[in-house]
């Protein structure tokens, strides 16, 4: 597998000639300056004549230019050296202010046509001005590339997005700044224009609390980082089905590689072998299978399946999900450890 890896930095001008553009294309960043672009574009253009010649003078010391890019690359080039005995990458450099832009690297990122891309910002820490403006530019030129990605930085921010745009899917990580992931899918989860959003969670976070933090907020799956871009996609593109009216309870038939599921007789076909299920066990089985992907608590279950006033023993689930897996196989249901079940399809 081809990996690219690229690796972000501020930039810096590479003669004195360029002091005073460089210094331009960091004031006229919308992630330093954040006013509109009427006021920017004249603000910076004031900042970077002002300061220019004070800068001049300081970059005259260390040799009539930055060090940052030869830096940079020498890094890159330690860095590939270093991962090539662990498979095939290559490092590109990509610089925020100056030369090389992310309009240009990206052509040859193509050419080299990797499986997967890896950004890392060199930045001290993570900001809106720095990590944050580079994955922003990166982001815009992939949607340039047809692929429609709204992305923001802070939690707060992600919630406006979402109103906004609506999106079909939304994947937030744990850990951000302003509201953190499990918040943000609280809040998002309280409006019910949200009700069948599907919200994943990609996060390094890979505790048991966190998890089940994160799906009693709502989340409909959590995967942890590392992962690979096309198991991203499958998981992507099987909780996107729901979209497509799987999940829709007046589907009376449901038909996944297989096995087919029909609501109006009471019937299941698991390859092409016709099978009669107890009414709970079916119910059950059509409930799971209408949101293909999604988490369904327990509690969930035992009120749509059995009611809120019938009293039934902790393991009637289980049991009956036990039964279902012995008659369609154990492919299909998955448990969520401490809480509850996610029908998984097999034809991806």
């Amino acid at each position: 597998m081809k990996k690219a890896v690229i690796l972000f930095n501020l930039g810096g001008p590479d003669k004195l000639e360029s002091v005073e553009p460089f210094l331009f294309n960091l004031f006229n960043d919308p992630g330093i300056i954040s006013i509109p672009s009427i006021f920017r574009y004249p603000l910076a253009k004031f900042i970077s004549k002002k300061r220019a010649p004070i800068a001049k003078n300081i970059y005259k010391e260390i040799g009539n230019k930055s060090p940052i890019l030869e830096l940079t690359q020498q890094q890159a080039n330690n860095l590939e050296k270093s991962l090539s005995a662990k498979g095939n990458y290559k490092c590109f450099v990509v610089m925020r202010c100056w030369h090389p832009r992310a309009k240009d690297v990206i052509k040859e990122i193509k050419e080299y046509d990797p499986d997967e891309i890896i950004l890392l910002p060199l930045y001290p820490q993570y900001s809106a001005s720095t990590s944050g403006s580079s994955i922003k530019e990166w982001h815009d030129l992939c949607k340039k590339e047809n692929y429609k990605v709204f992305s923001c930085y802070n939690g707060t921010d992600s919630i406006k997005i979402a109103e906004k745009e609506k999106p079909d899917l939304i994947i937030l990580d744990v850990m951000m700044p302003g509201m953190d992931g499990i918040q943000v899918c609280e809040k998002l989860r309280s409006k019910n224009k949200f009700n069948n959003t599907i919200i994943m969670f990609l996060s390094a976070r890979g505790e048991d609390f966190t998890h089940i933090a994160a799906y009693d907020a709502g989340a409909d799956d959590f995967v942890n980082k590392p992962l690979k871009p096309r198991l991203l996609i499958s998981k992507v593109r099987s909780l996107l089905r729901r979209t497509n009216k799987i999940n829709n309870f007046s589907s009376m038939k449901l038909n996944f590689k297989g096995l087919i599921i029909d609501k109006e007789e009471y019937t299941v076909k698991i390859k092409g072998e016709k099978l009669i299920l107890p009414r709970k066990e079916f119910e059950l089985l059509f409930m799971l299978s209408s949101n293909t992907g999604k988490v369904i608590k327990r509690e969930e279950i035992m009120n749509q399946i059995w009611g809120e006033d019938v009293i039934v023993g902790d393991r009637t689930i289980d049991v009956h999900i036990r039964k279902l897996r012995k008659k369609i196989g154990s492919n299909f249901i998955k448990t969520i450890k401490g809480i509850g079940y996610k029908f998984i399809s097999t034809d991806i």
